[in-house]
């Protein structure tokens, strides 16, 4: 079944990675799509792709993810939108990779707290919201203020 997609991928390179190296991790991807842009800036890669995909992208994903952890110095996401699907739960896949299992446990957590703080910003003050942000960041390692 093919699906109608976009998909969007940021991550900060390790010094000395060469878009060569990049693109060959993304090689599984890169097979499947016919609709694919990126750009290199400063040690940053974005990547987006649109179009028409089979089902086997998710193994492409996961296939590119594993490539791409060790070309990163920190935590990058590859998000994945199904446009055809109506389920908005399902219709989005992120896919985290990094350097190390540390990496991906701060990446997920500052998301996380970000994520949570937005949902809470229109209901408390900003004073209320820094006191919360400083708490969390206690509790999780490796996780710096937002």
């Amino acid at each position: 079944m093919a699906h109608d997609h976009g998909l969007y991928l940021i991550a900060k390179l390790a010094q000395g990675v060469t878009e060569e190296q990049v693109l060959e991790a993304l090689n599984p991807i890169i097979g499947m799509v016919s609709d694919y842009e990126y750009a290199i800036s400063d040690g940053n890669f974005m990547f987006e792709s649109s179009g028409d995909v089979s089902d086997s992208i998710h193994n492409a994903i996961n296939a590119a993810s594993e490539k791409l952890g060790p070309l990163t110095s920190l935590a990058g996401e590859i998000v994945f939108c199904d446009h055809d699907t109506p389920d908005l739960e399902n219709a989005i896949r992120r896919v985290i990779f990094g350097p190390s299992k540390e990496a991906i446990d701060a990446f997920t957590a500052r998301r996380d707290v970000l994520a949570a703080l937005a949902l809470m910003a229109p209901h408390l003050p900003e004073e209320d919201l820094d006191k919360i942000r400083d708490i969390i960041v206690q509790g999780v390692p490796g996780l710096k203020s937002p």
